[in-house]
């Protein structure tokens, strides 16, 4: 992303969540993700979220 528009405000948001400035110069980008799995372990078990768009999230666990 390059709109002057677009930089500015990533920049107030940026100010507003973080209260610091932004570090310059910077790359902003947009992506369009259409799945995410997380993996991880809790109470001693392998932890698999998955969301693909359009479906709802999904949780598998193994031990």
């Amino acid at each position: 992303m390059t709109d002057p528009e677009s930089l500015d405000a990533y920049r107030v948001a940026w100010a507003a969540s973080a209260q610091i400035p932004v570090p310059e110069p910077f790359t902003l980008f947009r992506i369009d993700v259409t799945e995410l799995v997380m993996i991880g372990v809790a109470d001693k078990e392998l932890v698999v979220d998955f969301w693909r768009e359009g479906g709802p999230p999904t949780r598998t666990t193994r031990k």
